[in-house]
């Protein structure tokens, strides 16, 4: 449940942040005590032992750290720690990649020499 709304959040967010140009009523203030327990919520739900997020609104930046960096060792994530994506820039990778097919923009077929020199 909790990464439902977590989900809900960064959608409303990213969708609020598209439309930013159009006349919209004002936005709801965000409550940081809220927003953080929220982020641990979803972190301890989905077993994650450090998190990082950056949440960029109208009203300023918001960055909450949470849990540990290293397994084992109190050493809580800040704004510039490096997190390894491990695999998962592979499926986004992916997503974009038939994304630019659909425009019409790169084909399956093409050479990656067509795109990169060397």
């Amino acid at each position: 449940m909790i990464a439902r709304t977590l989900g809900a959040v960064v959608i409303a967010v990213c969708a609020t942040g598209s439309a930013m140009g159009a006349s919209t009523p004002a936005l709801k203030p965000i409550d940081p005590v809220a927003l953080q327990a929220m982020v641990e919520g979803a972190a301890k739900e989905l077993l994650l032992p450090g998190a990082m997020v950056l949440l960029q609104t109208p009203q300023g930046n918001f960055v909450f750290g949470y849990g540990t960096t290293e397994l084992g060792v109190t050493n809580p994530p800040r704004a510039n720690t490096h997190f390894r994506p491990a695999s998962n820039t592979k499926t986004m990778t992916a997503a974009v990649i038939v994304q630019l097919a659909q425009e019409g923009k790169l084909g399956f077929d093409d050479l990656i020499s067509k795109y990169v020199q060397g």
